[in-house]
């Protein structure tokens, strides 16, 4: 764990949300706050916007507890990680608009762009995400031959 929480940003990301989660492991929410927390305090727009919408940081007391202005800060917050770039805040708000989560419309032609430049810096979730889009046709983009290549790619992460 402290190899990812020294190491890659996108790592140790994915290992945030797995505590978080309870994937391949028990669910640890404090271990989960704790290193979404520090990945937020070195800036990194993802992680900044996974403790807003867990109501971990706020920019208002009130905010604590409102589940749409959480949602909200959120989606700002990955927005502006995703103007710079950043692979989890694309990842998180295209998945926000594929499925219409945080506060962000169902519009899966905004959605596809963001998971597909996320996937470009091999994020894994981003990855699986653009292949489960072409595997269904999400957006018009029905695209089998790119599907395996995605899962397999993805699949050492």
């Amino acid at each position: 764990m402290e190899s990812a929480r020294n190491g890659s940003v996108m790592h140790a990301y994915l290992l945030a949300t797995c505590s978080l989660e309870g994937f391949y492991g028990p669910q640890d929410v404090d271990e989960a706050k704790s290193m979404f927390m520090d990945l937020g305090d070195r800036g990194y727009w993802g992680a900044k916007g996974m403790c807003y919408k867990y109501g971990w940081r706020t920019f208002h007391p009130s905010h604590r507890h409102n589940n749409h202005v959480k949602d909200q800060v959120a989606s700002i917050t990955w927005e502006k990680g995703a103007e710079e770039q950043d692979a989890p805040s694309m990842y998180e708000l295209g998945r926000s608009y594929r499925y219409g989560l945080n506060g962000c419309p169902i519009d899966k032609k905004k959605a596809l762009p963001l998971l597909v430049e996320a996937a470009n810096q091999k994020f894994a979730p981003a990855m699986t995400e653009v292949a489960l889009c072409y595997e269904r046709g999400c957006a018009g983009e029905k695209r089998a031959d790119d599907v395996f290549e995605l899962y397999k790619e993805a699949a050492p992460q």
